[in-house]
């Protein structure tokens, strides 16, 4: 479960980011406005993914960045054309959620999978995320069909992310598991760490 958890948030990201970043330049309005606030706001994202996964943690941090990226995401498709900043903003908002999602994950799959299967783990799920952009433009496409397909798309599944994240366990300040049991264990095995040490203080 961990693993399916962990590769489709990786999915996630490879195929709304690419994705709503391709789309963003079919939303009306000034393009390169829209194409330059969708690439600037990647940088305090980015930085608030440094301080959120310390402060909040990883899990917590993930299902956030899922939620307010596919909640505004989603919106886009049925938010009236006129006036444009409003698809503009939710697109920015959307764009700052999944560039607060991709380091969160990068630095959650490291920490959930055990020592001997860490770096198969790393390459699989990143793998996961390498299919997502290349189904990404396909997805952007469908906007000649329907408008409202593309965004619904990428707004539904960072909410699918969101959910299955509840499955994962929390890894902040947690010893890392170094075998397969050990990560099986995972949550009974921290949980008996703080007690040892709050027994320890």
């Amino acid at each position: 479960m961990y693993t399916i958890a962990i590769c489709f948030n990786w999915l996630v990201c490879g195929l709304c980011f690419f994705g709503v970043s391709q789309f963003i330049g079919q939303l009306g309005g000034n393009i390169f406005v829209n194409v330059a606030l969708s690439a600037i706001i990647q940088v305090p994202s980015t930085l608030f993914a440094c301080w959120a996964t310390k402060a909040w943690g990883r899990k917590k941090t993930l299902i956030i960045a899922n939620v307010l990226a596919g909640v505004s995401i989603f919106l886009i498709g049925f938010v009236p054309s006129d006036p444009a900043w409003i698809k503009s903003t939710l697109s920015t908002i959307g764009m700052f959620g999944l560039a607060l999602a991709f380091p969160t994950v990068y630095i959650y799959s490291g920490e959930l999978f055990p020592t001997v299967l860490r770096n198969i783990g790393v390459g699989t799920s990143s793998m996961c995320a390498r299919i997502g952009s290349m189904v990404a433009p396909f997805v952007a496409a469908l906007a000649s069909v329907q408008f409202w397909i593309p965004p619904v798309i990428f707004g539904t599944v960072p909410l699918i992310g969101a959910i299955l994240c509840y499955k994962l366990p929390e890894t902040l300040d947690c010893k890392l598991p170094d075998t397969i049991e050990e990560a099986e264990r995972y949550e009974s095995n921290n949980n008996k760490k703080k007690d040892g040490d709050i027994e320890m203080k």
